[in-house]
């Protein structure tokens, strides 16, 4: 539908390369910079069509581009630009194009110990710096997180995150539109609660148990946790300093979880 459509006579499309919860991703272009001789990819971001009717859904949109392009981390994808194209009332974001394969697609024995570690090192940071300053990424799960060629990883899509310090004219009712990825959901997110910072730390937390052990902490949904919980048994694969942390951050209740981040030292 969109190979080789540009948008405002500017950004070209090329194929398809990722999708979410809400939107379609695609390769593209600047003509501007071609004509520099820049010939760098980028990525657009549009919205499902059914979502396209919405007349809310360029501030949605806009909403996600002004929560990415305040943030500065290096391991955060980087908001290029924003537009509604003219001739059609398609609002778009542009990204920058991350080269490389998503942590879904490498299985756990693919990844050394020290890549292991390193990445854990580099989300904790990152999901610390976005909490920080109010925002809740609402989606974290190994399709959200790229591991770059250079050996560097990037997480991204914000399409459902919660910026705290903005106010959206268009928010998701997470109760009815399921556009999370199950499998890595805190309990009370698959039950209808709104999503937050201990449902986030409960993602990443699992997240890195599959990465170590090579398998959920459940079969097929953490609601499974209220009856099976989490053992230090369990965990005795995953380094010892980062052991206890997901032991608690993976509780069923999100009182008893923990909310803060362990600061690993070097030796991690």
């Amino acid at each position: 539908m969109y190979n080789n459509f540009r948008l405002n006579n500017r950004y070209t499309i090329n194929k398809q390369i990722g999708s979410g919860g809400l939107s379609i991703v695609f390769d593209a272009y600047d003509d501007y910079s071609r004509h520099y001789k820049d010939f760098r990819k980028l990525a657009i971001k549009i919205p499902y069509a059914n979502l396209l009717n919405n007349q809310d859904i360029d501030a949605f949109l806009y909403a996600e581009y002004s929560s990415l392009i305040s943030l500065s981390h290096h391991n955060i994808v980087k908001a290029i630009d924003f537009g509604v194209d003219k001739s059609t009332n398609i609002p778009y974001i542009v990204l920058e194009f991350l080269d490389g394969e998503l942590l879904s697609q490498k299985p756990s024995y693919e990844l050394s110990q020290i890549q292991k570690r390193f990445l854990t090192k580099r989300l904790f940071d990152a999901i610390d710096y976005i909490h920080s300053l109010s925002i809740i990424h609402a989606d974290i799960n190994p399709t959200n997180i790229m591991c770059l060629k250079n050996g560097d990883f990037k997480l991204f899509d914000f399409g459902i995150s919660i910026n705290h310090s903005q106010i959206k004219s268009f928010e998701i009712d997470y109760a009815k539109v399921k556009a999370y990825n199950p499998l890595y959901a805190a309990p009370e997110v698959i039950l209808g609660q709104k999503p937050n910072k201990k449902s986030d730390i409960f993602s990443l937390a699992v997240v890195l148990y599959e990465m170590y052990i090579g398998t959920l902490p459940y079969k097929n949904s953490s609601i499974e946790l209220e009856k099976n919980s989490i053992s230090l048994f369990q965990l005795l694969e995953i380094p010892f300093g980062l052991r206890y942390w997901i032991y608690n951050a993976l509780k069923y209740n999100p009182q008893k979880r923990t909310l803060f981040l362990p600061n690993l030292q070097k030796n991690f």
